[in-house]
């Protein structure tokens, strides 16, 4: 069973409403020092309810958490708990959004494209295509923080996504392994948790799970609600550029013209400040980050004008 909370501004009435869509990585929403505390705050400063819950066998949810891509699954909850938040008298039903981060990136618009009651987006290191584009990106700079030239690192690179697109094509195991072969040097690559990507039997299970190849610009383009999009230029495991290029695109063939994409400069993936300020911090997350998303929302009327 999934559990989570539900953060009520201070104020009497109705109030509009956001859901956060964590990334693929474990949740403990009960723990004060959670990465999602300061958002929820945040959020709550300026008039807007917030809902997030723990992943199954995570937190306060019991149950257990599938350790491959449960992207449809994740979008059926987001619609329960949507479900949830419309039956409130506290909410205001017409300004419900969503915060997603990482693989929120695929599941939010999936969950948009499937409900009318999504309001607005707030996609942040969304990728715009596919997980095996994805973990490619990531083994190159894995390469790259190895200390491996341009050259060898974009030539692997352009090994694992054949290999990638090999598996993905139903390629036999000979031609998997022969594809892999050049990747068995770079000992980065297992020494990071990588093997999985040069590993052929591994690559045939992306043959018999259609999630591994689901690309997000396939929902992008079906997008009709305000999105805004954010980046961080140390991003090492999502391509932002890759990701502003297919979310200009895919916006454009939908004739969505409400996209804002904003990048800072010295974030990561998960907005946190690279390198570290030597200084105490007001705010975990980069410099400018929540002031960005409060600053859009109020801009669009989703936050409560009275907070």
């Amino acid at each position: 069973m999934l559990r989570g909370f539900i953060d009520l501004p201070q104020r009497i009435g109705k109030h509009p409403a956001i859901l956060i869509i964590h990334g693929a990585r474990p949740t403990d929403v009960t723990d004060g020092t959670d990465y999602y505390t300061e958002l929820r705050k945040a959020f709550s400063r300026v008039g807007i309810a917030t809902l997030i819950w723990d992943k199954a066998g995570n937190g306060c949810s019991s149950g257990a958490y599938s350790s491959q891509l449960p992207i449809r699954e994740r979008a059926t909850e987001i619609l329960a708990a949507l479900k949830v938040l419309k039956e409130r008298s506290d909410i205001d039903s017409s300004r419900i959004g969503m915060w997603a981060l990482s693989q929120g990136g695929w599941v939010a618009p999936m969950t948009a494209v499937r409900s009318n009651d999504i309001a607005y987006l707030i996609l942040v290191s969304g990728p715009g295509r596919d997980a095996i584009s994805q973990g490619a990106y990531l083994g190159l700079n894995l390469l790259r923080e190895a200390g491996l030239g341009a050259t060898e690192s974009e030539k692997a690179y352009g090994a694992l996504r054949r290999a990638s697109a090999i598996a993905l094509g139903g390629g036999s195991p000979q031609e998997l392994n022969a594809a892999l072969e050049p990747l068995q040097t770079y000992s980065v690559l297992h020494q990071a948790g990588m093997p999985d990507l040069t590993n052929a039997t591994y690559l045939r299970t992306f043959q018999t799970d259609p999630e591994w190849s689901l690309s997000a610009d396939v929902f992008l383009r079906q997008l009709h609600v305000p999105t805004l999009a954010i980046f961080g230029e140390r991003d090492t495991q999502v391509d932002w550029r890759e990701s502003i290029g297919v979310y200009r695109e895919a916006f454009a063939q939908g004739n969505n013209r409400d996209l804002t994409i904003k990048t800072f400069k010295d974030a990561d993936h998960d907005m946190l400040p690279l390198p570290t300020p030597k200084r105490v911090r007001d705010s975990v997350f980069v410099d400018g980050y929540i002031d960005a998303m409060i600053q859009w929302l109020e801009a669009h009327n989703f936050t409560d004008a009275k907070h």
